[in-house]
């Protein structure tokens, strides 16, 4: 089935956001939302593959692609982002619209801060995580790893994650000028997995790094100070799929599994692939998402009869 792309923009605050969707009625609804440093573009080749059994809507992050952003930095902290989350659904189903959302990396982390918030948990169906757990859930995972002296995953997460503390070091604009040179961007990206034939690696990163290293500026120091925090975060009594990219090379599989431990309704899937894996091993990975949705799609069923 050859849907046409519809594109628009949808305000939300100071943010204009950027949207792509492939109407598909009577379908569920299927919203992406991308990680770093990518754009919606990013999930082509899950687009392809779900157009023909779902309403897919994929958007662009504040001052990412195609969508404008005219605040201040605070715009950057994730409970600001995720406004935009809601905006989007509501203003395509709706009031009492309904998705089945799927995040990858930041996006990912962004989802989770989505879902915690019980004034936006009522648009969930249901949630795919791919490599990236709950930002607050790392300080849970940081203590129990020390108190069981579990030092192998927490060394590892901290020699991955050597790019945040440059991040949170160097000023805004010394780090968005090595962000947009697109040639130390595609080394990495294709070191992280994405093959060099791959139409999306070719891109123009300029323009979107200073909103994308803003979130890792702006909400470190959030992160951090949540380590205090005795309770987990609220989780949504809804279906919540984690997909472990077992090879990837920012973020350790026993970070995401954590979650597991606190929030034993989740269900796990792995895959022997690399951060990247979107692109290189879609063939692999979208059986495995849309398996978990249909599972789930009855749910869909239940709210039409209602």
């Amino acid at each position: 089935m050859n849907l046409p792309q519809k594109e628009q923009i949808i305000i939300s605050g100071d943010s204009h956001i950027y949207v792509v969707e492939y109407e598909n009625p009577g379908k569920p609804t299927m919203l992406l939302v991308h990680g770093f440093p990518d754009c919606h573009k990013t999930w082509s080749k899950q687009i392809e593959e779900f157009k023909k059994d779902y309403h897919v809507i994929a958007l662009d992050t504040r001052g990412v692609g195609k969508s404008n952003w005219y605040g201040s930095n605070e715009g950057f902290v994730l409970e600001e982002v995720i406004k935009d989350f809601a905006a989007v659904i509501t203003t395509i189903l709706g009031e009492h619209g309904k998705v089945h959302l799927v995040g990858h990396d930041w996006g990912s982390a962004l989802c989770w801060r989505f879902i915690s918030n019980p004034e936006y948990a009522k648009y969930i169906l249901s949630y795919t995580s791919m490599s990236a757990p709950d930002p607050y859930i790392f300080a849970f995972w940081f203590r129990d790893m020390w108190r069981t002296k579990k030092m192998k995953p927490l060394f590892n997460q901290f020699r991955k994650s050597w790019y945040i503390y440059l991040f949170n070091f160097l000023p805004y604009p010394a780090v968005d000028f090595v962000f947009n040179r697109n040639i130390l961007l595609r080394e990495l990206i294709r070191f992280h997995g994405m093959e060099r034939d791959d139409p999306y690696l070719y891109r123009d990163f300029k323009g979107d790094g200073y909103f994308q290293i803003g979130l890792y500026k702006e909400n470190f120091r959030s992160i951090i100070n949540n380590m205090e925090e005795k309770e987990p975060p609220f989780m949504p009594d809804i279906p919540i799929h984690v997909i472990i990219f077992e090879n990837d090379g920012a973020l350790e599989k026993e970070a995401c599994s954590f979650c597991g431990t606190i929030y034993p309704q989740i269900e796990f899937s792995s895959l022997p692939i690399k951060h990247f894996g979107l692109h290189s091993h879609a063939h692999l990975l979208n059986p495995i998402i849309n398996r978990f949705i249909q599972n789930n799609v009855s749910i869909d069923a239940e709210l039409l009869v209602e």
